[in-house]
């Protein structure tokens, strides 16, 4: 990934220029060419292209490590523009979670607490807090965090929020919590 970042570089952020050199690289696997290329069209895109696309795999349950990476690349990205973007600390408290770097997660997640303009956690918050707590084996605040988010979902705009359903569901079985008993 810091490939592509010299490479978009060197090329004046000219697309083009970066998806023919990619392209006539050989010394680098189709896979990884690829991810490349898809990176690079990525980056001429906005910041909330970056953010959709990260967000898109940050909730995902299951997601192959590169796919991870990338997506860890545009959150970090995008944080290095805005150091305390709540977006972008959340993407990458999420998708560090997702890589099982639950500390560096947990911290991120802490930040983003502090930062917040708004006086209520968002249900995508609750959930990865929830989530990361019980990985780093502090099930009473995990439970306290999942208690929250299930009160967050009781509402009619929430329940519609199909992602945020599946990222409840989620978080129940990481907790060890039967959908039956809330």
């Amino acid at each position: 990934v810091p490939f592509v970042d010299q490479l978009l570089s060197a090329q004046a952020f000219d697309l083009d220029a970066c998806a023919r050199r990619l392209e006539q690289d050989e010394t680098i696997s189709d896979a990884l060419r690829n991810a490349e290329l898809r990176l690079v069209r990525l980056c001429g895109g906005s910041a909330s292209m970056l953010a959709d696309d990260a967000w898109e795999t940050a909730r995902m349950p299951k997601v192959d490590a590169a796919t991870c990476q990338l997506a860890l690349w545009q959150a970090l990205r995008l944080r290095s523009a805005k150091p305390d973007d709540e977006r972008a600390l959340l993407l990458e408290a999420a998708l560090r979670y997702r890589r099982g770097e639950f500390a560096l997660a947990e911290q991120r997640l802490r930040r983003l607490l502090e930062v917040r303009k708004s006086t209520r956690t968002s249900p995508e918050i609750q959930a990865f807090l929830a989530m990361t707590l019980q990985r780093l084996g502090r099930n009473i605040e995990a439970a306290a965090e999942l208690t929250k988010f299930q009160a967050a979902m009781a509402t009619p705009l929430q329940l519609a929020n199909f992602a945020n359903v599946e990222l409840l569901g989620e978080t129940e079985a990481v907790l060890g919590v039967s959908r039956s008993t809330r």
